[in-house]
């Protein structure tokens, strides 16, 4: 079997394995948490995403939450099925209090 249709049979397998799972699969967006902050030490970067549209890279940070809400997203954020997975993210950006609001910068 050449390389190209290894690839593309794994993809297939993966694909077919991404339908079954959205059945299950779920979301998790920052503002459902305490995003409210003093200064940018209360703030934690977060991942926040649809398993159910693609690949949710749940170690690239794209949100930015309170702290204090942190254990309440890290608990929802093992409860979401799908398309979940560790993924080469970029930098991740700095955390940031703007106007009270935990942000990415």
């Amino acid at each position: 079997m050449t390389n190209s249709r290894f690839v593309l049979v794994g993809l297939a397998v993966v694909a077919a394995g991404l339908l079954v799972s959205c059945s299950t699969c779920g979301s998790i967006e920052a503002s459902d948490y305490d995003q409210t902050c003093s200064t940018a030490s209360d703030c934690v970067g977060v991942a926040e995403g649809d398993s159910c549209k693609g690949l949710f890279c749940v170690d690239c940070a794209n949100a930015a939450i309170n702290v204090s809400a942190q254990a309440e997203y890290e608990s929802a954020l093992q409860s979401i099925n799908g398309a979940t997975g560790i993924c080469p993210c970029p930098a991740n950006p700095t955390v940031a209090c703007d106007a009270g609001v935990c942000v990415l910068n």
